[in-house]
């Protein structure tokens, strides 16, 4: 997909496109990526409030017609602890019409300044490592 940043409206209604094609081809979860929601990079502006909440609702708009496939897709979070930045980096999974978890993600050694100087890293997960994934 082409995320437009800023654009929420066509974001959002080009990713309930996606995912109505993929439940039609019998998915049960539908991927998309990093801030997919607020496009990509969204750099500056999530210095704003109102980006930040229209950033919500349209999360919560994709999340009402999330019905027959899960929805796993990137915005911001705000962090409710007062230390640290303003905002988490999340993966958000969307089921039966309701935004049924966000998970901050860990950032990964080498990803852009730019970005780590609006968003933050859980503290409890900034040391922490991850097991590999395995087959099963």
């Amino acid at each position: 997909m082409n995320y437009h940043i800023g654009n929420f409206e066509k974001n959002v209604a080009g990713i309930e496109s996606e995912v109505r094609k993929a439940e039609d081809a019998g998915a049960g979860l539908v991927v998309f990526s990093e801030l997919a929601i607020t496009g990509y990079p969204p750099q500056d502006l999530l210095e704003y409030s109102s980006f930040i909440e229209e950033s919500r609702k349209a999360l919560e708009k994709l999340a009402a017609s999330s019905r027959k496939a899960g929805i796993l897709i990137g915005a911001p979070t705000l962090n409710p602890n007062p230390s640290g930045k303003k905002l988490f980096n999340s993966a958000y999974f969307l089921y039966g019409g309701k935004i049924s978890r966000a998970f901050p993600l860990v950032h990964p050694a080498g990803r852009t300044k730019k970005k780590r100087r609006s968003l933050s890293t859980p503290p409890n997960q900034r040391k922490k490592r991850l097991p590999a994934a395995r087959s099963l």
